[in-house]
């Protein structure tokens, strides 16, 4: 009886010794991810415009903390090689594509910089229909596909992708929420007339009290 007490703790010893030997994991940094294929979700902004009854164009803005760059020549450089591409199908014909875009780039870096990569493509919207547009971005080098689903409206002119939104440094703006005093552009191609009517929400919200707070 005693040997097998002895096998038995020392069975034990070995195993929490194998336990605290386990390497720790090591949390990559935001630059260190630049050059994995670990990370699964891309960080994606777009906005449709319509241009005119026939073309319309899709501003995108995307991250390129999850891209894979990787060395293609004897050179200093990293590069991303990406293509965006976009199918059309009217909303009362989902299996019909009715029009396709695509537009290929390259980024290219020396240093695992975390940046947006800023660009937009035209393609044809005839007016006088809602539209569904699939939008693919593909990682050549990670050889990963991601994929959105965009709603346009085109039955009206005063739809609110008939609006562009620039700020002063003549930017593309993907949000509907601004900062105080923050200067904004609207543009519109479609609507020629000199005086709109905006209509804005300026909440002054007071700060939420922590949970669990007796006031």
């Amino acid at each position: 009886m005693g040997y097998f007490k002895i096998i038995y703790w020392v069975i034990i010893l070995v195993f929490l010794g194998s336990v605290s030997c386990t390497p720790q994991k090591v949390n990559q940094s935001s630059t260190d991810r630049l050059y994995t294929k670990s990370n699964n979700e891309l960080d994606a902004k777009y906005t449709i415009y319509h241009v005119n009854d026939s073309i319309s164009q899709l501003f995108y803005d995307i991250s390129n903390e999850v891209l894979q760059y990787k060395k293609t020549d004897t050179s200093n450089y990293f590069y991303a090689q990406i293509r965006i591409e976009l199918n059309v199908s009217a909303e009362d014909d989902l299996s019909a594509v009715s029009d396709t875009a695509s537009i290929s780039f390259i980024d290219k870096q020396k240093d695992a910089i975390i940046k947006q990569l800023r660009g937009s493509l035209f393609f044809k919207l005839p007016a006088g229909f809602n539209y569904y547009i699939n939008v693919n971005v593909v990682d050549r080098n990670k050889k990963v596909e991601y994929t959105d689903n965009l709603f346009s409206n085109k039955t009206s002119i005063e739809a609110r992708q008939n609006f562009l939104i620039t700020n002063a440094r003549n930017e593309v703006l993907f949000s509907s929420y601004y900062k105080p005093d923050e200067v904004v552009y609207i543009q519109s191609s479609r609507n020629r007339e000199k005086l709109f009517e905006v209509d804005y929400f300026k909440p002054k919200f007071k700060l939420a009290l922590p949970p669990f707070l007796l006031s």
